[in-house]
């Protein structure tokens, strides 16, 4: 993997700054421009254990060239793209073109429909999918061009199977499964199928913004073990995986049993009670109340 460059797009510390791309980017590119090595990792991940930061890590190790890029929270869905891209054209113009794409921004409201803002519905389909089409429409021309290049989509288990209070976060992941689904086929229709598409589908994992998230019989899943199942994905090329991966399952369940009987079955294995007592990132959550 020497050489490859590597963007993970993925949500970080919430800025106080009216500018969608954090102020702290600024810096990324400062560093873009003096630092001779294009070896970077750029992060204002709040905790060591995010998905964003460890992955980096472990492509650093593996001689990749890595750029992280987080969104602030507040901004809209015109200025969030608008910005994405001229960061994008700014990164491709003094680092080349990128080799990998890593989609795995993500936020979570964590409550009823009735009972969650339109803002927040508004930013979670920003975020989580949105900006995702943005991402791939910048990067995308020129691993066509150069006939390489790789492109994950982190996802989610709740891309798979709707719950209760995630409503808004389970049909933002739906798009995201549906998204890279038809951009797959689109690639092979096209005859471009050599640019390799990943999907992850992980189940709750242990970071902050799951924080207080009941995870019923199936177990709260470790950011490395995330990570490790994407790093997988781009070196073994897989299409599509599912953490843990028995709950892959479960979306066939979702097919074969009457919608009432899953829906019980849900509820026994603990996936509809999830969310109960969600706290998430307590002090994301207060800014955007």
């Amino acid at each position: 993997m020497a050489s490859m460059q590597t963007i993970c797009y993925g949500r970080g510390r919430p800025s106080e700054t009216d500018s969608p791309v954090s102020s702290e980017l600024e810096r990324v590119i400062d560093c873009l421009l003096k630092n001779p090595s294009r070896k970077i990792s750029y992060s204002s991940l709040e905790e060591p254990q995010d998905l964003e930061k460890s992955l980096a890590i472990k492509l650093l190790k593996l001689g990749a060239n890595v750029i992280i890029i987080d969104v602030n929270k507040k901004a809209g869905d015109q200025t969030l793209k608008d910005n994405l891209y001229t960061t994008l054209n700014q990164i491709k113009q003094n680092e080349g073109d990128i080799d990998i794409l890593v989609n795995n921004a993500g936020v979570i409201s964590g409550s009823s429909l009735l009972d969650t803002p339109d803002k927040k519905i508004q930013l979670t389909f920003d975020v989580n999918i949105m900006a995702h089409f943005w991402t791939i429409k910048s990067i995308l021309p020129s691993m066509i061009r150069r006939r390489k290049g790789h492109i994950v989509n982190v996802a989610s288990m709740a891309g798979l199977v709707g719950t209760n209070n995630l409503v808004d976060y389970c049909a933002s992941k739906f798009a995201a499964v549906g998204l890279h689904e038809a951009m797959r086929g689109e690639l092979f229709a096209n005859g471009n199928d050599f640019i390799k598409c990943s999907l992850i589908c992980p189940y709750f994992a242990s970071t902050g913004m799951f924080a207080g998230v009941s995870t019923g019989i199936l177990p709260m899943l470790n950011p490395e073990e995330v990570t490790d199942k994407i790093l997988d994905a781009i070196l073994l090329e897989r299409d599509s995986t599912c953490l843990p991966w028995y709950a892959g399952y479960i979306p066939l369940l979702k097919i074969l049993l009457p919608s009432k009987v899953f829906i019980q079955f849900t509820k026994r294995i603990g996936i509809s009670s999830s969310m109960d007592h969600f706290k998430g990132r307590e002090n994301s959550n207060k800014k955007m109340n």
